[in-house]
């Protein structure tokens, strides 16, 4: 892939980010932020294919580690829930097309490669839920820490 293939590919990330993000009611710093975000992921997934092009779930993992990172810090600035900025950012990775050419091979009769279609297809979505759930639970724990200090109690209960 040539820069300027990936430069053109970024600018459609940030278009159909702002697109989606209409449909969430996003508005002014917002709406901006999310397509930001969503240029931000496919930046990290470009960079990652250009690494590691064989593999599919470190393709789609980092980037969904680097979106949902930057819809957490977003939602803290901006004061909003940071699933809309999850949403809009990651977008951008859904595999809907590998989706579609699944259904078409099974369609046409070749089950052989709509299966192959199929497990990628998933791998991508496990990618994608790893990668917001990591972050998600790391949050958790800066909250705590946040919330509670650094004490020596951990996150047990007193009793």
């Amino acid at each position: 892939m040539m820069i300027p293939d990936i430069v053109m590919q970024g600018i459609g990330a940030v278009v159909g980010t702002f697109g989606f993000s209409l449909l969430f009611g996003l508005k002014n710093k917002k709406l901006v932020l999310a397509s930001l975000g969503g240029f931000v992921v496919w930046g990290v997934y470009a960079l990652i294919g250009l690494i590691t092009p064989e593999n599919i779930f470190l393709c789609n993992f980092i980037p969904a580690l680097v979106g949902t990172l930057y819809a957490q810090v977003v939602a803290r600035i901006t004061k909003a829930p940071a699933t809309m900025f999850i949403f809009t950012s990651l977008i951008v990775l859904v595999p809907g097309g590998m989706l579609y050419y699944s259904m078409r091979s099974m369609v046409l009769g070749d089950t052989a490669d709509g299966i192959k279609r199929i497990l990628d297809t998933l791998e991508v979505s496990v990618a994608l839920a790893f990668g917001i759930v990591t972050i998600m639970a790391a949050m958790k724990v800066v909250y705590y820490i946040e919330r509670h200090g650094h004490k020596n109690e951990g996150f047990h209960n007193k009793r």
